[in-house]
């Protein structure tokens, strides 16, 4: 009896293995139906004229040209942000996927820049927008790369910390730990940016956990020199050892955060936003 029962067990268990095969051959013949090539003559990039030539001489200009037709994504894009390009073709390409080719076919402008630096001329996504820009309908805010390409994994670890850490055994503090993004939009100004602001607020409060993990790249010497010298950097922190602490707040560095205010939503701590006129596309579901 217990060598029939091992001997069924073998056979269904083969049985699965060979589903779990042919289903993942039909999966990949699926994707190989939905072919990604780069644009390689620019005179069939269908733009307005004056932002067709920004698109194919200008690398600053962040741009991603994307034509969807007959299951193919060709894009042409000129830009130093190339990681980026890769995850949004791959996730656009899981997306036709997935919804079995019924999404509009047509041409699409995407901006890879943090948040939308000023409206176009013709219908643009976006990451992150000023809300002034939202008024023009042009703008479609989409979700970021960081939120596309990594939420899995950073959510499954979120949620191992709601169980560790429940309210009760949680810290009474405000925390937070943060690159110390935004000089470059306050123009090198000691207090122009939110998060430098909030850090020279909060510096002597004791409720408050609040420090720089690194400087970044966009400051010059004298503004670096002031900045290490009233604020310095702390050991990083993984989101979900925040979670041992009962407040957690988000702040705007260049733009918005990203990822880390979706994933203080998905926690069991508290969420304080500063009040900010950048918005991503979930925003407006969002009541305080």
């Amino acid at each position: 009896m217990a060598i029939n029962r091992k001997i069924n067990f073998l056979s269904s268990l083969v049985v699965v293995i060979c589903f779990l095969v042919i289903a993942g051959i039909f999966v990949y013949c699926l994707e190989a139906k939905v072919v990604v090539n780069k644009i390689s003559d620019p005179n069939v990039i269908n733009l307005p004229q004056a932002l067709k030539q920004r698109l194919i001489s200008d690398p600053d200009s962040e741009l991603l040209y994307i034509d969807y037709h007959d299951r193919k994504l060709e894009y042409f894009f000129i830009s130093h942000n190339t990681v980026r390009v890769k995850v949004i073709l791959r996730v656009l390409r899981k997306i036709i996927i997935s919804l079995n080719n019924d999404i509009p076919e047509g041409h699409y402008l995407l901006v890879l820049r943090d948040a939308l630096p000023h409206p176009y001329e013709v219908p643009v996504l976006a990451f992150a927008s000023h809300k002034k820009y939202l008024e023009s309908k042009d703008v479609i805010l989409i979700p970021d790369t960081f939120a596309l390409n990594d939420y899995q994994r950073l959510f499954r670890s979120i949620g191992k910390a709601r169980l560790k850490f429940p309210w009760y055994k949680k810290e009474a503090k405000v925390f937070i730990r943060g690159s110390a993004t935004g000089a470059g939009i306050a123009n090198n100004d000691i207090n122009g940016f939110p998060r430098l602001r909030f850090m020279n607020y909060v510096k002597d409060i004791d409720i408050v956990d609040a420090a720089f993990t690194d400087y970044t790249r966009q400051y010059n010497q004298d503004f670096l020199q002031k900045l290490s010298t009233l604020h310095p950097l702390k050991p990083y922190t993984k989101p979900h050892n925040s979670l041992q602490y009962k407040y957690l707040i988000d702040i705007d560095g260049n733009t918005c955060s990203y990822s880390r205010m979706a994933w203080i939503l998905y926690s069991n701590s508290l969420l304080l936003k500063h009040t900010s006129d950048q918005v991503q596309w979930y925003y407006h579901m969002l009541k305080p």
